[in-house]
C-alpha cells in the first residue's frame, strides 16, 4: 500500500529518523481511498504535512493507535498553563524541537527536549517542556548513531531556520507513551516510531 503522496509505508527501507524538509501545500490530487499502513512514521507524517486539507478523508492504519484518518491519528502537544494532563488515546504526538537545549546522552538512553509543555503564566516561559526519552537499549549501534546525527541534523535546520525567520519549524513526531511518573515524558523504544521533518505545518480551517 502506499501514502497518499505515493511513498510506500510497508517495509519502507528509511524507517529511521533522519530530518527531511517537507513543504504542506496541500496541492495536488488526493486519492481518499488510499490507505496508510505504516511499519515507520515518516512517510505518514510527510503525508500529514503535505495534504492538510485532506486529511478527515485520508485513510490511516497505525498497530496500536484508534484512529482510522490522518486528522484523528496525529496530535500536536501545544503550551499549557495549567498541569500537564495523561492523553486520553495513542496518537502521533508531535512538537517543534526547542532549539538550544541540547540532548542529553547516556549509553541507553537519548532525552529530546520539545518546545511546548507548561508555561510559566507570570514569565511566559516553559518551565516544564514535554521531553521524548528514547529508550534505546536493545538497539544496534548503527540504529544509535543515525538517531544522533540525524537529530544533530535537525537542530541544526531549526536553528537556520529560526534566523532566517521563516516559518518553517523543525518538528519531531513520535509515537510514544507517557512516563507513569512525569506526564510531559514520553517514552519511545523503536527506532521507526520516532522522525524529525523541517516544515511549515498548516491545518484547514474547521
Amino acid at each position: 500500500m502506499a501514502t497518499p503522496d505515493g511513498v510506500t509505508a510497508v517495509g519502507s527501507s528509511r524507517g529511521g529518523s533522519a530530518s527531511r524538509r517537507t513543504r504542506g501545500t496541500g496541492s495536488g490530487t488526493v486519492d481518499h481511498r488510499t490507505r496508510g499502513i505504516a511499519r515507520t512514521i515518516r512517510p505518514l507524517c510527510r503525508a500529514f504535512i503535505a495534504h492538510p486539507t485532506h486529511r478527515r478523508d485520508m485513510l490511516i492504519e497505525i498497530p496500536d493507535i484508534d484512529a482510522t484518518h490522518y486528522q484523528f491519528a496525529f496530535k500536536r502537544l501545544r503550551d499549557t498553563t495549567e498541569r500537564i494532563i495523561r492523553e486520553r488515546y495513542r496518537r502521533i504526538f508531535y512538537a517543534p524541537l526547542r532549539i538550544y537545549d541540547r540532548p542529553e546522552e547516556t549509553e541507553d538512553q537519548t532525552v529530546i527536549t520539545l518546545h511546548a509543555g507548561r508555561r510559566d503564566p507570570a514569565h511566559k516561559r516553559i518551565n516544564q517542556p514535554y521531553r521524548i526519552l528514547v529508550d534505546h537499549t536493545n538497539w544496534t549501534d548503527s540504529r544509535i548513531r543515525t538517531l544522533r546525527r540525524d537529530l544533530r541534523d535537525a537542530r541544526a535546520e531549526a536553528k537556520d531556520a529560526y534566523h532566517a525567520h521563516t516559518a518553517a519549524k523543525t518538528w519531531a513526531f513520535f509515537i510514544g507513551l507517557q512516563d507513569t511518573d512525569d506526564s510531559a515524558t514520553f517514552l519511545v523504544d523503536a527506532p521507526v516510531h520516532i522522525c524529525f521533518i523541517t516544515a511549515e505545518i498548516t491545518h484547514s480551517p474547521s
